[in-house]
Order: C-alpha cells, then structure tokens, then sequence
C-alpha cells in the first residue's frame, strides 16, 4: 500500500468517524431537548397544580371572612335592636301619627 492510499484510507477513517460523531450528537441533542420538554411539562404542571390550590385557599379565606363579618354584623344589628327597640318603636310611632293624623286633629 502506498503513502497515498494509506494517507485516503486514514481521510475516509477521519470523515466515518467524524460523521459517527455528527449524528451521535444530534442524537444526544435529540434526547435532551425531549429530556427539557419533560422538565418543563412537569414544571408546568406544578405550577398549575400550586397556583389552582392557592387560589382555592384564597377562596377558602374570603368565604370564611365573608361569613364571619356577615355574623358579626347580625350581632351588632340584633344587639342595636336590643339596646335601642323601644326607642326606635317610639320614633316609628311618632313619626306614622306625624303622617296619618290631620293637623287639625292635633291637640
């Protein structure tokens, strides 16, 4: 074999095995995109899952503060009612003969 033969075959070697690296490198770049698009579908799941759960707790929270300001507020009206019912009576009652009882029925 001669110098030249043996310098073409050691051309074809280096273009076989640089080619073998090619696609063993976009083979691994192939994995790892798919490997990425795994993470990332996880991570949105996640953060679907965190940000479907927090809201929910967010719910939670405003449906148990509505309902105690809700109580609250009953208490003070049943309370006011308590505290002021007779004066109110009076007031209401005076106010309706003010309006049904002619001025000249008035003592």
């Amino acid at each position: 074999m001669s110098i030249i033969e043996r310098i073409l075959e050691v051309e074809k070697d280096a273009a076989r095995i640089v080619e073998e690296a090619r696609k063993e490198a976009a083979e691994m770049k192939q994995r790892l995109e798919t490997d990425i698009q795994d993470i990332l579908g996880v991570a949105r799941e996640k953060a679907r899952e965190t940000i479907q759960r927090r809201t929910e707790e967010a719910k939670e929270s405003a449906g148990a503060r509505y309902e105690a300001i809700i109580a609250e507020t009953e208490r003070r009206n049943t309370s006011f009612m308590e505290d002021h019912g007779e004066t109110m009576e009076r007031i209401v009652s005076s106010a309706v003969e003010i309006i049904v009882v002619p001025e000249y029925e008035k003592d």
